[in-house]
């Protein structure tokens, strides 16, 4: 009877076994490579089978999922006990630990497909940190709102409203991305900021490298910079410790230094740190903590920029606090709401 050749898949499948758990030789590297040479697919083989077996890494899967890993293993350990040269003439047990190989590998390749998505939202003045299924982190400030999908070709999120910082967890094989309001960021391996305010998203970077991206049309281009580095990548100058601010529609990006990269954070520990910000901007961020009564601004109010560092959620020291530093006054409304105006327009609608 003619012997049936070897399933180049399966054989991929070995090898990928063979590499991640570190049990390479001489003598298996020198077969590997023989292996590799007698024919192109064999290596496209071998990068499919790599790249499903990343996906059984880390902290993301479930017992089943580990369990299946580490039958496959312990099948093909029992081919590996005999001479490699002598293993593939044993082929009710290489049969045996490539199946279990295999279902394992497409459990893990198919994984990102079952996982559904999943929508993370807090309320007025609560804060959350959501540790994702990659080991990624997510943290949300007040009224914000984030959907996670992991699927096969990426983990892909979305910031609804509000603010979120993200801590990436490294995966090459699955960029991490981030969309906001017809803007996309892309990171691997890193840690930002996202906010949603005023019909701009502010992207703030911590460390590491993010590639902003906007949508036009059915295309996604590069976002540009404004002025005369307007066809420059926004990514390009945001480097740790910067932040860009990209508008909804088609207008430039524009990125700038942060004075203390770590005031941008200070929503994490229950302030509001502002540093040269337009009141209109920061009452809409106080508003995030306040159930009510709520913080008024009239349109020439709004511009007005304050520094400061308050604690989240409390209207009265907020309103003292502005009023002493910013040429405002405060009237309260029958609601128990602040509205803040020019003294020399007392009688501005406030919105």
């Amino acid at each position: 009877m003619t012997p049936v050749a070897p399933d180049p898949e399966e054989i991929a499948i070995g090898w990928a076994l063979r590499h991640v758990e570190g049990e390479m030789d001489f003598e298996a590297i020198e077969a590997f490579a023989d292996w590799l040479q007698q024919s192109p697919a064999h290596g496209e083989a071998f990068d499919r089978a790599m790249a499903s077996w990343a996906m059984l890494e880390g902290p993301r899967f479930e017992p089943e999922i580990l369990s299946l890993r580490s039958e496959a293993l312990d099948a093909l350990h029992a081919v590996q006990s005999k001479r490699w040269r002598a293993r593939w003439r044993l082929p009710a047990v290489k049969h045996m630990a490539l199946a279990a190989a295999g279902l394992a590998l497409v459990v893990g390749a198919g994984l990102y497909f079952w996982l559904k998505p999943d929508h993370y939202e807090t309320g007025t003045g609560e804060r959350r940190v959501v540790a994702l299924s990659d080991g990624s982190l997510l943290a949300m400030d007040a009224q914000s709102s984030v959907t996670v999908d992991y699927r096969a070709d990426g983990r892909h999120l979305v910031l609804e409203k509000g603010r979120a910082t993200f801590t990436v967890a490294k995966d090459p094989l699955h960029p991490f991305s981030v969309a906001s309001h017809g803007s996309l960021v892309v990171a691997t391996g890193t840690q930002f900021g996202m906010e949603w305010l005023g019909g701009q998203t502010r992207v703030v970077l911590y460390e590491g490298h993010v590639a902003i991206l906007r949508h036009q049309g059915d295309r996604l281009v590069p976002g540009l910079l404004e002025g005369r580095q307007h066809g420059i990548a926004a990514d390009t100058m945001l480097t740790p410790g910067r932040e860009a601010v990209v508008p909804e529609g088609p207008a430039p990006v524009s990125v700038h230094d942060l004075a203390d990269p770590r005031s941008e954070r200070a929503w994490e520990q229950g302030q509001i740190d502002v540093s040269d910000e337009p009141l209109g901007v920061v009452a809409a961020r106080m508003n995030r903590y306040l159930p009510g009564p709520h913080l008024l601004v009239a349109q020439e109010a709004a511009p007005i920029r304050i520094s400061g560092l308050f604690n989240a959620g409390d209207l009265e020291a907020f309103v003292s606090g502005v009023t002493h530093v910013a040429p405002v006054v405060a009237e309260r409304q029958a609601d128990g709401s602040f509205c803040l105006r020019t003294p020399s327009n007392s009688t501005a609608p406030c919105r």
